[in-house]
C-alpha cells in the first residue's frame, strides 16, 4: 500500500472529510479505483460506490401469481359446489316421476297381448266357450272408468256378425279389431269428452301373436 496516499486519507478525515469524498479527490487526483480500494481496506471484487440495496423487482410478479393461484382454486372450488347443490336439488325432482312399469296381459289361445297401467286390476271371465272377458278397473281411486275386453272366436254366439254386428250403446267408446276368424271388442264406459288418453294407448298397443 502507497503510504503518501494513506497519509493523504488519513489527514482528510482529520479535516472532517468524509470518505466519499476523500475517494473522489483521489480518483480526480489521477489514483486508480484498485488503489483507492486498497487504502481502504475494500476488496478489489467490491465497488467502490455506496452500498445500495437492490430493489425486489420480483415482488408483483409474486403477487400475481399468488392472485392467480387462489383465484383457480375458488373457481375449481365453486364448480364443485354447483355440481353438489345442482345433484341435492334435482334429486328430489326426479323422484317425484319415477319410472313407471306397465302391466302386461298376454293370452296364447286368442292370440293377442297388450300393456296397462299399474294402478288396475285386471279381472279374467270365460262366460262361454270360446270367450274371453277382461275388466280392467282403477284399484287406487283415480276415478277411472273401467274397462272391458270382449274377446270371442267366430264359431262362439258371441261373435255375431263380428265387429259390424256388434251394436253398441252410444254411451260407450269402443275400438273393435277381427283377426283370424277371432273378434276383439275394446270398450270403456267413460264418456267421450273423458280423458281416454290411457284407454287410447292400451287399445293402440294391442299385439297379436298369430299375425
Amino acid at each position: 500500500m502507497d503510504q503518501k496516499l494513506q497519509n493523504y486519507i488519513n489527514q482528510s478525515r482529520t479535516s472532517g472529510q468524509t470518505d466519499e469524498q476523500i475517494k473522489q479527490q483521489l480518483l480526480q487526483s489521477g489514483w486508480s479505483q484498485a488503489q483507492i480500494n486498497e487504502a481502504f481496506g475494500v476488496s478489489g471484487t467490491q465497488s467502490a460506490m455506496p452500498y445500495q440495496p437492490r430493489r425486489r423487482r420480483g415482488g408483483l410478479i409474486f403477487k400475481i401469481i399468488i392472485f392467480l393461484i387462489l383465484l383457480a382454486f375458488i373457481c375449481v372450488g365453486g364448480f364443485f359446489a354447483y355440481k353438489y347443490y345442482y345433484s341435492l336439488v334435482k334429486a328430489p325432482q326426479n323422484n317425484q316421476n319415477p319410472v313407471v312399469t306397465e302391466e302386461t296381459y298376454k293370452n296364447n289361445e286368442f292370440g293377442f297381448q297388450f300393456s296397462y297401467p299399474p294402478n288396475f286390476q285386471l279381472k279374467e271371465n270365460f262366460p262361454e266357450t270360446g270367450v274371453l272377458q277382461l275388466i280392467l278397473a282403477p284399484n287406487d281411486g283415480s276415478g277411472f272408468d273401467n274397462w272391458e275386453i270382449e274377446v270371442a272366436k267366430q264359431d262362439s254366439s258371441y261373435y255375431l256378425m263380428g265387429c259390424e254386428g256388434y251394436s253398441l250403446e252410444q254411451s260407450l267408446t269402443s275400438a273393435c279389431f277381427e283377426k283370424n276368424g277371432i273378434m276383439y271388442l275394446f270398450s270403456t264406459d267413460a264418456e267421450k269428452n273423458s280423458d281416454l288418453a290411457p284407454f287410447n294407448k292400451m287399445v293402440s298397443g294391442i299385439k297379436f301373436l298369430n299375425p
